[in-house]
């Protein structure tokens, strides 16, 4: 399959590979990895990423790699909408009503809830809970 005819999430998924290996031989600099889970589940979505470096002889992503995955279940917009003040459920495909100017809103939404107050409230979609908690990662490798 050309790459131009691969979905975002088949892209992310093949290259994923290449790029954890990267990151390990620079001595700095961080992988950020946002792929959707559609109506998987994200350990489903982290599995086939594991199954990805096993096919192309990579070692799996580990806790001492500069390398973060977050996974929007059931896409990103689902987040947009929670961090808009919706009610969300992760089972519903949420239009992409959102543009330009509110991505960077919704960012500093999202960077507050989970470097600034560093917890979300229960209503929270689990998918965003889990990804501040990967974030985790990064905010302790730096203070290394």
């Amino acid at each position: 399959m050309a790459q131009g005819s691969q979905s975002g999430e088949q892209r992310v998924r093949s290259r994923f590979p290449d790029e954890l290996k990267a990151i390990r031989s620079r001595g700095e600099g961080y992988l950020v990895v946002v792929i959707d889970a559609d109506q998987h589940t994200a350990a489903d979505r982290l599995g086939q990423l594991d199954e990805e470096c096993e096919k192309r002889g990579v070692a799996r992503r580990t806790p001492e790699d500069r390398a973060i995955v977050v996974v929007p279940r059931r896409n990103v917009e689902t987040w947009f909408e929670y961090l808009d003040g919706q009610k969300v459920d992760e089972d519903t495909k949420y239009p992409k009503r959102f543009k330009g100017k509110d991505h960077r809103r919704l960012a500093d939404a999202l960077y507050d809830t989970c470097h600034e107050r560093q917890r979300l409230p229960k209503s929270a979609p689990p998918s965003l809970t889990e990804s501040c908690a990967e974030y985790e990662r990064l905010k302790r490798d730096q203070s290394r």
